[in-house]
């Protein structure tokens, strides 16, 4: 699933939370509602998310707010209810609605041994910033689909490989001012499992106890760090991420510090009014030696 591939790459490690998303149009009003059986999007929906596979849908959760919507169910085939290593898959999916036609915009899946409202739930807490007359079903949705939104943006820089139906849903998306002024600067900067990806014996420190010990002493330099104001998060995120992947733990401090004082890696852009500078950035960085 994209979701999967995402979350491997450049941000799996950034959990959305944006420090402010300005709003100062007409305020959003709408309000999210359940999907039940009398709903007429209950069925385009879930034909979207079967994509023409033979399945059936044990629905947990369903909502909608106009043109966004978020489904969690199990599947089921002609074998019984899809699972993984023995426990059932838990599937999430995430609409955006183009025209008359339902878009599959994001889907991931979590096992689990018991079907759980936990983890359908969508939450609220992506974003601070929010209207507050924005509430409830309505922010978590909204909440979603701009962290869901952001990733693609940030892993999928080139327009020319996207596919159809990903146009058009950027094309919906667009239509929402919260999505035209999504902020690139995120609000929470994580300091990632890098201490599980050097500490096994095929990483870096092959469990040695003095490679470690610096794993640790390098975390807590990132934890006081993280905090700097002077330091997007779209450099924090690529820069840190290079240490899951080979980068040594010096490299990381470097990248820090070469590109925090970049003009086109500042804090506070705005993904589509920045994109030059957010695509130079990353760019910029990913050619540097690890």
């Amino acid at each position: 699933m994209r979701k999967i591939i995402i979350f491997e790459r450049l941000f799996r490690h950034i959990r959305i939370v944006a420090a402010t998303l300005l709003l100062a149009t007409a305020p959003m009003t709408s309000h999210a509602k359940n999907v039940d059986i009398h709903d007429p999007e209950r069925k385009p929906l879930l034909d979207a998310a079967r994509n023409n596979e033979d399945i059936r849908f044990v629905v947990k959760y369903m909502i909608r707010d106009e043109d966004l919507a978020y489904l969690c169910a199990l599947k089921m085939e002609k074998n019984g209810i899809v699972s993984t290593d023995g426990q059932m898959d838990i599937n999430s999916y995430l609409f955006v609605k183009s025209g008359e036609k339902w878009i599959v915009w994001d889907e991931w899946g979590v096992p689990a041994e018991k079907y759980d409202a936990k983890y359908c739930e969508p939450s609220d807490d992506y974003y601070n910033g929010l209207p507050d007359d924005l509430e409830g079903d309505s922010l978590a949705l909204v909440s979603m689909t701009a962290k869901h939104t952001l990733e693609f943006l940030l892993e999928y820089r080139n327009e020319t490989n996207w596919k159809p139906e990903q146009r058009d849903a950027i094309s919906a998306l667009r239509k929402h001012d919260w999505i035209e002024r999504l902020p690139i600067d995120l609000g929470e900067k994580e300091v990632r499992g890098l201490s599980s990806a050097w500490a096994t014996s095929e990483g870096p420190c092959h469990k040695e106890v003095k490679c470690l010990s610096n794993v640790k002493d390098y975390y807590e330099r990132l934890v006081k760090l993280r905090n700097a104001k002077d330091i997007s998060n779209l450099v924090w995120g690529a820069c840190e991420n290079r240490g899951i992947y080979g980068a040594t733990l010096e490299g990381v401090d470097r990248c820090i510090a070469t590109f925090r004082a970049k003009p086109y890696c500042r804090p506070g852009m705005e993904f589509f009014r920045g994109r030059a500078d957010v695509m130079r950035c990353l760019a910029e960085i990913d050619k540097m030696p690890k």
